[in-house]
Parts: structure tokens; C-alpha cells; sequence
């Protein structure tokens, strides 16, 4: 079975001391002892054999190449004295003692020098007697409170000077090791799994990883190493074996569980592996376990949110993990959306959605998320995500491509009010899980969304919540904030000119308005009438506090008064009755009387024309008006706003208006006059028309750059 993402493949084993990289040490040979350990590399012309000595108490093995252990002339063995030897000088003088009678006395320090990481040693020689043929010479190394040495042993005076000088070059390679570090152990057993890897000696290998698991529980290679065995080494054993032909599924099966199963139990041991979560994902993917891939998916970007410093791949911290974990969820998707079946675009949402939900920053998910709603013809949400990839990014890599595709969009006709199929969407989920706003999305023209709170788990409908005909257009949603205990929660409802609160008390499985208190008014540069109404009033929840009181921003916009805004903190008692706590004044950095004078002439009346219809261009809302709502059959006299940040107008320079009809034999195109106000942002026009359907396309070229947008209008 082929793995798609390679991420159980083994990975780079743990290092010894800063200095000596642990790649150096894996062509050689480790000796592993209670109190020490080392590890030495072959010279030129020589190997390492770390198997045929084992029977004899010979962990590490040397001789000439094309050669073996019991034909070389000249062999090696390396070894580490019994723990009781601490003192190099001690266990040299014991061995002299007791090898006299056979070996004679020795020359002593025929040579010395430093290994590799700077232990000494010195080399003694023992040149044959009559008693004992071999030529041989041992090279003694102080460790910590350990004794290292490596005999070279040959069976002819010519063999032993030709090779003798290999002792000294195996004993500069020398490094130690402190066995009882958990990466030391590592870093056996991984050399001793690649060696008999390399045997094909598979009874020996699963006793091998047991064992590995078993002396390093803190080691994450050690299970990783075990799945990926399991997982792809022990499938190409078995189809590759001379018994091929026999192996029966349920061996796959079960070798595929054992991986699962390992990969499992380390994402509990290791949760701040990312790449274990990952492997495991991908072995569900491989195998067509969806459901398990999913919820691999979900738990670890459950883990990745509540833990985003402690995050590792391969062992390594991220440095930014809130793109890098929706992307790498993403990835998964993208293994679907290659394939060509219903089930796998249903399983390509999913988990993009996943990736859009928990990290709604994304900008490459939501940009291709986009493009997919766009291809299955979903186009409410293919505008949506294009949308929110540009406001998160309007300069950036997929901006022109995301540009480009909304007007593509608009082109057929797919924008605010052709039928459409109703949407769900379902966000702002409550911090148990329980609940959430659904908002449904109009099916025909003129339709309103509707919104409502659900009980997730069973998706019945909780509370029907309110939302004007404007109340999901351009960058004005409506929005649940929550209290942590999910006992609490804020609705914010835009409408055309602002916004505004609503707060409910969850009462057993139903949820309660409570009323807000009175606010305080809000502070005025200037005084206006009494009755003077606002252009833009928004009151809209920020956050809970941890006391469970409520943070209000309030803001105004008004003709002659100019505007305000202040922020509001309210309390509630157990019986949600509430009270201002806290009321503190906020600046307001523009004022658009202030700005432009001339705001003062404005006829009163126009301020509280009706919408006709409402478009987005570029991050502009633009809104045709007129006094009861509707075109009639005449002229019209309409006004044409253009809204930016904060409901605020914005002059955009030169604007154009044109109208037209396709009535069965007679083709209607008319170019509007389009006059400026007294009012920044505020344009009029004189519209005269004939009942039927119309296309209304408006264009803007000036401070604010240019933009355009084509709607339909009815008139009557």
C-alpha cells in the first residue's frame, strides 16, 4: 500500500553531545554497557560486524573487507571492562597480571593520543610467545567511572604489521555515550532495527520494537519506528516473501490495525507531535477508514488550539502554527477532491470546513474552498469564502484570482437576489458544543435570511432570532458572543444603518431574553435637535467578562450633532436583571461634520429613504433608495449611497448609472444622470422607468479608486 504523505517513515534519530551529530555514528558499531556506552566507525578498507560476535559476548566486531569474522587474518573486538573498573591504570595492571604467565610483559604506551570527543587513551602491545601465537596490541580509553578498550588480534607477525595501524585509527573515531539517556538507548535500537531490517530477520524485529517501546517510554521514535514497520516495511515483506500468494487480506488488516493501534497510544504519550496525529490520519486515509480519519483530524486540531507553543513536527517546534496546522489539515482534503465520486467531495468539505472553522484566517483554505463551492455550483458560499479570503488578504497571493472570480460571479447573475438553493450556515458554536447560529441563506428574490439558534447534537431549532432584510450583506453578519459557561449569550442583528443587542439566559434547555438596562446617553460634540434621528446607531456586543458582565460598544452618527461612542459594561444578577457598571467615553477619531461642513444641508427627509437594493463593491456597501422602497412606473426621484467602514459615507468621485430591459421585441437601454449632493457619499438620480424586471449597474471612478457592480431591480 502506497503512502501518499510520508510522515512514518523513519525519522532523524535524536543526537549525542552538540559537537557529534548523530548521523556520524550510525555507519559504525555502539558497545552498551551499565555504565557506559560508545560508539566506533571502520576505517578505510575495514567493517563493522555487530552480529557474529554476540554469542561470545562480542557486541562490535572488525576486520578487512572481503573478509569475515572467522577467516580474517587480522580481526578487532571492542569492548567495555566490567563495572568495577573505573580506573583505566587499575584495569590495565590487573590485565597485565593475570595475562603474564601466557602473553609475557607487554610494551606499554607504545602510542597514545585522544578520541574523537577528547578521552584519552594509550595502546600496549603484545607481541606472540611460545605459549600464546597471536600478535596483539589493546588500546585502553578512560571514560566517566568506565574503561573502554579494542583489541587487534592477528595470526601472523606479516598480518599484524600490515594491519596494526588500524587500532589507532578505530580509537580516534571513538565517542561516548551515557546509556541511560533515553536518545542513547534511541539510537541503539534504531541501529540494531536497520541492521536486521537489512536481514529480512522479522521474528527478531517485532521482539526488537517490543523491546525498544518497553526501555524507552519517553522515546516517540520508538512507536513511530514500530508503525511504520508494521504499517509499509512488513506489507512489502509479506508481498514480496516467497509465500506471497498465500497472504490473505486479514493479514494486511490486521498489520494496518497494529499501526493504527501503535500510532494511537503515542498521540496520548506525544500529543505535541503533530506528525504522529498525522501518520495516524494517514493510515485511516489509506485505508479507507474515513470516519477514523476525521476524528484524527479533529482531535489533534482540538489539542493544536488549547496548546499552540508546545506544537512539534519531527521533533522540531513550529514557529507558526496557525498556518501551518489548517494547511496541513487542508492536505487531507486535497486527497479527496483529486478523486471523482459524490462521497469524496461530501469528504473533501468536511474536512476543508474543518480547517475554515477552527482557523478562519486561512487564507489559501478559504481561497480554495471557494473555488470548489464554485465548481459543485454552491455559489453563495464560493462568494462567501472569496470574500473573506479578501478582507483577511486583499493584496495577496490569491487576491487577483479571488477578484476576478467574483466578478465571474456577478457576470452570471449569481449575487444577492437570483433564486438560489438555501444555505446553511452554522457558526458561533457555544463553548460546550451545544448550540450555535444557524442563518439560512433566502431562496428566491426577496426573500429574508433566516436566523436562529440550533441545538447542535440534535439540530432542532432553539430560538428564533431576528434579522432585517440587510442583516447578512457585505462584511454585516449577525453574531452570537458567548459566556464561557455557555449559560449566557449576546445576539448582535445589523440592519442597514448600524446594529444592535439582544441578550438571553439559557433556562433549562430554552434560552430567555433578559432586558438591558437603561444606557446612558451618549456625549455629543455638538447639540442638535431633540428629535434629531441617527444616520448610523450601532450597539454591538464585544465580550463577556469573567465576572459574566457584558462589554457594549455604542456608536452614532448624526447630521448636526456629529458622532459619539462610548463603551459599556453591564452586570446581571442571577434572575438576569441587569445594570450599568461602567461607562467610559471613546473618541471618536472622524467626524464627518467636522470633515465636510456641507453635511449640514442635507435634506432631513432623504436620510430615511427605503433600500431598493444593496450591493457590495470591493469593500464598499452601496445602497439605491428611494422613499417607500420600489421603483413605480415614471420617474423615480432615488438616492444612490456609498457606505465604508462603520456604516460611514464615502465619496467616491464620479458615479454612473445605467438601466436596462429585455421586453420581448423591444430592447430598453437608458443612461441615468447621476447628481452630486451636499452630502459626501451621497449621489441623486431621476430613474424613469416602465414595469417589468431590470438590471441596474452601477460604476464609480474617483478618490477611492474604481469599482462597479450589476444588480437586478423590479418596478411596478
Amino acid at each position: 500500500m502506497k503512502i501518499k504523505i510520508c510522515v512514518l517513515a523513519l525519522l532523524a534519530l535524536a543526537a549525542f553531545p552538540p559537537s557529534i551529530p548523530a548521523q556520524e555514528m550510525l555507519p559504525g558499531g555502539n558497545v552498551y554497557g551499565p555504565k557506559a556506552g560508545f560508539n566506533i566507525s571502520a576505517p578505510e578498507g575495514w567493517v563493522v560486524d555487530n552480529e557474529s560476535g554476540k554469542g561470545q559476548d562480542l557486541p562490535c566486531v572488525l576486520y578487512p573487507k572481503g573478509s569475515s569474522r572467522s577467516d580474517a587474518k587480522t580481526v578487532m573486538y571492542a569492548k567495555l571492562a566490567g563495572p568495577q573498573w573505573e580506573d583505566v591504570n587499575a584495569f590495565v595492571a590487573m590485565a597485565i597480571k593475570e595475562m603474564k604467565a601466557t602473553h609475557g610483559t607487554p610494551k606499554e604506551k607504545i602510542a597514545s593520543g585522544k578520541t574523537k570527543d577528547g578521552f584519552p587513551y594509550f595502546i600496549n602491545e603484545y607481541p606472540a610467545t611460545k605459549t600464546y601465537a597471536q600478535w596483539e596490541r589493546v588500546g585502553y580509553v578512560q571514560l566517566f567511572a568506565a574503561v573502554a578498550y579494542i583489541v587487534l588480534s592477528s595470526r601472523d607477525q606479516a598480518s599484524y604489521g600490515k594491519d596494526s595501524d588500524a587500532l589507532e585509527k578505530v580509537l580516534k573515531t571513538l565517542v561516548y555515550f551515557d546509556p541511560k539517556s533515553e536518545a542513547t538507548i534511541g539510537q541503539f535500537y534504531a541501529h540494531r532495527y536497520s541492521n536486521l531490517l537489512d536481514q529480512h530477520a522479522d521474528a527478531q524485529i517485532e521482539t526488537l520494537l517490543t523491546e525498544w517501546r518497553e526501555k524507552a517510554p519517553k522515546d516517540p521514535e520508538a512507536w513511530i519506528t514500530s508503525a511504520n514497520y508494521y504499517f509499509k516495511e512488513r506489507q512489502m515483506m509479506m508481498s514480496t516473501g516467497e509465500e506471497a500468494g498465500s497472504i490473505s487480506s486479514e493479514q494486511s488488516k490486521e498489520n494496518i490495525k497494529r499501526a493504527a493501534d501503535l500510532l494511537q497510544e503515542a498521540t496520548t504519550k506525544f500529543p505535541d507531535r503533530l506528525d504522529i496525529w498525522c501518520g495516524l490520519a494517514s493510515i485511516y486515509q489509506e485505508s479507507g477508514d474515513f470516519d477514523n480519519e476525521l476524528s484524527t483530524l479533529k482531535e489533534m486540531v482540538a489539542y493544536a488550539r488549547e496548546h499552540p507553543a508546545q506544537l512539534k513536527w519531527e521533533g522540531k517546534p513550529l514557529s507558526e502554527p496557525d498556518k501551518f496546522v489548517p494547511e496541513k489539515v487542508h492536505s487531507y482534503g486535497l486527497y479527496y477532491e483529486e478523486k471523482d465520486r459524490a462521497e469524496d467531495d461530501k469528504r473533501w468539505f468536511q474536512i476543508a470546513k474543518l480547517a475554515v472553522q477552527q482557523y478562519p484566517e486561512s487564507v489559501r483554505v478559504l481561497f480554495n474552498l471557494a473555488n470548489r463551492s464554485a465548481e459543485i455550483k454552491d455559489f453563495w458560499s464560493a462568494r462567501k469564502h472569496f470574500e473573506e479570503a479578501l478582507k483577511l488578504d486583499p493584496n495577496g497571493k490569491y487576491a487577483q484570482e479571488a477578484k476576478e472570480a467574483l466578478q465571474k460571479l456577478k457576470k452570471i447573475g449569481i449575487w444577492l437576489t437570483p433564486s438560489l438553493q438555501a444555505k446553511d450556515i452554522v457558526t458561533d458554536k457555544s463553548p460546550d458544543g451545544n448550540f450555535a447560529l444557524r442563518i439560512q441563506l433566502p431562496k428566491e428574490a426577496g426573500d429574508e435570511p433566516k436566523v436562529g439558534m440550533i441545538n447542535l447534537p440534535t439540530e432542532e431549532a432553539v430560538l428564533e432570532l431576528d434579522c432585517g432584510p440587510h442583516c447578512y450583506e457585505g462584511n454585516a453578519k449577525p453574531k452570537l458572543v458567548w459566556f464561557s459557561d455557555s449559560q449566557r449569550v449576546a445576539y448582535y442583528s445589523p440592519h442597514e444603518h448600524g446594529g444592535g443587542t439582544q441578550v438571553y439566559f439559557r433556562r433549562g434547555s430554552s434560552f430567555e431574553e433578559v432586558q438591558l438596562p437603561t444606557i446612558p446617553n451618549l456625549k455629543f460634540p455638538r447639540k442638535g435637535s431633540v428629535d434629531e434621528q441617527a444616520i448610523t446607531k450601532i450597539s454591538e456586543p464585544k465580550r463577556w467578562l469573567g465576572s459574566g458582565a457584558l462589554v457594549l460598544h455604542q456608536e452614532q452618527e448624526r447630521l448636526v450633532a456629529g458622532s459619539a461612542a462610548q463603551k459599556v459594561t453591564i452586570g446581571f444578577d442571577k434572575h438576569g436583571h441587569g445594570s450599568v457598571l461602567k461607562v467610559e467615553v471613546k473618541n471618536v477619531v472622524e467626524d464627518a461634520l467636522v470633515k465636510d461642513p456641507q453635511l449640514l444641508v442635507l435634506p432631513e427627509e432623504t436620510a430615511y429613504f427605503r433600500v431598493i437594493a444593496s450591493d457590495s463593491i470591493n469593500d464598499l456597501t452601496v445602497r439605491v433608495s428611494d422613499r417607500d422602497g420600489k421603483l413605480h412606473q415614471g420617474d423615480n426621484e432615488t438616492t444612490i449611497e456609498f457606505r465604508g467602514a462603520k456604516a460611514r459615507l464615502v465619496d467616491v468621485g464620479k458615479v454612473n448609472l445605467q438601466i436596462d430591459n429585455n421586453i420581448p421585441g423591444k430592447q430598453i437601454h437608458r443612461d441615468v444622470v447621476v447628481e452630486r449632493t451636499a452630502t459626501r457619499g451621497l449621489y441623486g438620480a431621476k430613474i424613469q422607468i416602465e414595469p417589468g424586471d431590470w438590471n441596474m449597474k452601477i460604476s464609480y471612478d474617483g478618490p477611492h479608486g474604481k469599482g462597479e457592480t450589476t444588480f437586478p431591480v423590479p418596478a411596478e
